[in-house]
């Protein structure tokens, strides 16, 4: 049987990541130009100068694709707010800008937070492994808590990431409620901002040890 040479798998491998990043860029960049809804695997095909079945060796469906969004989110968190170790000392103000940042980019585009929230649904139930991005972003949350009760900002007796879940499932259950409603009523970071002084007067509360 005949080896490939390393100079020749190098090459190959090289040409995949090459492919990849293609598609990647040519998707992120048609669903900020025209939403997700709107955006086709031709299309994105058309842009990355591929085949569609080569888009679909990649990305087996269209919604794989919505990766691509959360790791560009997560960069942009970083970027905005500044460096994680920052982020992680900044106690009860980090965690409310991180999830105002993550407000606004909802607010950017409301159709397709809503494909992005039905996605996420779709994943728990069908109990799909949790991905990078996600483990990521609770570990930060986990981080911050964790760090804030260190300093004594927070009771040292909540559970850090059971707390962090808590902040996650008020920001998400707040965002499908103001999705359905279409926008009306009290602004997202009014109804945000409700929830979260409840959990945070919870966290401050009680013994400090």
């Amino acid at each position: 049987m005949k080896v490939a040479e390393p100079q020749a798998e190098g090459r190959r491998e090289r040409k995949k990541r090459e492919v990849e990043l293609r598609i990647r860029e040519s998707a992120l960049a048609l669903f900020r130009e025209q939403g997700y809804a709107a955006t086709t695997v031709e299309q994105i095909a058309e842009r990355a100068d591929v085949a569609k079945g080569t888009v679909f060796n990649y990305f087996p469906r269209k919604e794989s694709l919505l990766a691509i969004v959360a790791e560009e989110l997560m960069a942009e968190i970083y970027e905005a707010l500044g460096p994680r170790d920052a982020l992680v000392t900044g106690g009860e103000a980090a965690l409310r800008r991180i999830y105002m940042h993550c407000a606004q980019e909802a607010l950017r585009d409301p159709e397709f937070s809503r494909t992005m929230m039905s996605e996420s649904m779709r994943a728990f139930w069908e109990q799909q492994e949790e991905g990078r991005i996600a483990a990521e972003f609770r570990e930060l949350l986990t981080d911050v808590i964790t760090s804030a009760q260190d300093r004594g900002e927070f009771r040292r007796s909540a559970d850090p990431y059971a707390a962090g879940r808590l902040l996650e499932a008020a920001y998400f259950a707040t965002l499908v409620e103001w999705l359905k409603r279409g926008g009306s009523g009290r602004p997202l970071a009014e109804e945000l901002d409700l929830k979260f002084d409840i959990i945070f007067a919870g966290l401050r509360s009680g013994e400090a040890g």
